[in-house]
């Protein structure tokens, strides 16, 4: 960095203990790291306010070091109201991570339409093997029931989530009946369950009056339409939608289109994130810590009623619980 013409001038402007704090972080690194540096610089500068503060270091560091200087440079500390919603909270550092990079458009990602068990337990094991036959099952019975296509396309899917630790502990959802969603919206409750005097839209256009980018709408669709502890939305889960629907009003994450009008317009109540809030409550009755360290321990499965084929998560979906396997698909 000292020795380099395009890096000397913002490291050596740097104090000598600025120096040796980069060095410990960005010392050791590859090439195509270093060329980063070299490209943009001010990224040197830049990263200090992020290392000097003990909280955010320490959740900068669970990215990757290219993660890491795409994260700086998305949000620099010259970005005050950014920087300072990290330093206030420095837990969703890593909820913004999953919006550095561009999402798959569906109508590119070739993902597999069908599976079976076999294949399944191949690569996630008797954990997939349990959580897929569940799934099936209950997609199976409401087909083998004669229900028609434009019944079962109010529902779309069943969505199954379960933690490799608790297989046989499988939380089931479809989406909710898009029928009753619509009476909902003409004349919504809230989240006591008082019947409010106004009428919400689902629009595209996130700015839009009436819009479903609320949180009170959101917990007053789980309030509404969920039982038991899931009448609530988890805080874990909770601070992801709240995060979620901020960067995509401002148009920060990087999804195209198609994929947008695929997503429903109400962030947080399809089959997936409301599975995956029914079996929070349940680790934690377990006294389990609920964290992003559990992600990796977490199988969800999604499988349309009209084909039985697999289906992968909305853009919605796919950030809000991003980090969870979905089987065979994103």
């Amino acid at each position: 960095y000292q020795n380099d013409l395009a890096t000397q001038k913002v490291f050596l402007e740097l104090s000598d203990a600025n120096q040796l704090l980069f060095l410990n972080r960005y010392g050791d690194i590859g090439e195509d790291v270093f060329r980063v540096f070299r490209n943009h610089p001010k990224l040197i500068s830049d990263s200090i306010p992020y290392l000097s503060n003990p909280n955010l270091s320490t959740k900068i560091a669970l990215l990757t070091q290219e993660e890491q200087l795409l994260f700086i440079t998305k949000y620099p500390p010259s970005n005050v109201t950014y920087f300072n919603k990290f330093i206030a909270d420095p837990t969703i550092v890593p909820i913004y991570r999953n919006y550095l990079k561009q999402y798959v458009p569906l109508k590119q990602a070739n993902y597999p339409r069908l599976t079976n068990v076999i294949d399944v337990f191949s690569e996630y094991q008797l954990h997939g093997k349990k959580l897929y036959e569940k799934v099936m099952q209950e997609v199976e019975t409401l087909v083998n029931s004669g229900a028609s296509n434009k019944y079962m396309k109010r529902f779309m899917l069943k969505s199954g989530f379960s933690h490799q630790d608790f297989p046989d502990t499988i939380f089931l959802r479809d989406n909710i009946d898009d029928k009753q969603l619509k009476e909902f919206l003409k004349a919504p409750k809230d989240k006591f369950g008082n019947t409010l005097n106004e009428v919400w839209i689902r629009d595209i256009d996130p700015n839009k009056s009436g819009n479903m980018f609320d949180i009170e709408k959101i917990r007053a669709i789980y309030f509404n339409f969920e039982n038991g502890a899931a009448k609530q939305i988890h805080p874990w889960l909770e601070k992801r939608i709240i995060a979620h629907m901020e960067l995509r009003v401002n148009n920060k994450w990087l999804v195209d289109d198609f994929s947008i009008k695929l997503t429903g317009h109400i962030p947080g109540i399809h089959a997936e994130a409301r599975a995956l809030n029914a079996l929070l409550w349940d680790l934690q009755s377990k006294n389990i810590t609920i964290s992003d360290d559990l992600l990796t321990k977490i199988l969800g499965c999604n499988v349309r009623y009209v084909g039985k084929d697999l289906m992968p998560r909305c853009a919605d979906c796919f950030f809000i619980t991003k980090g969870i396997n979905i089987i065979k698909v994103n």
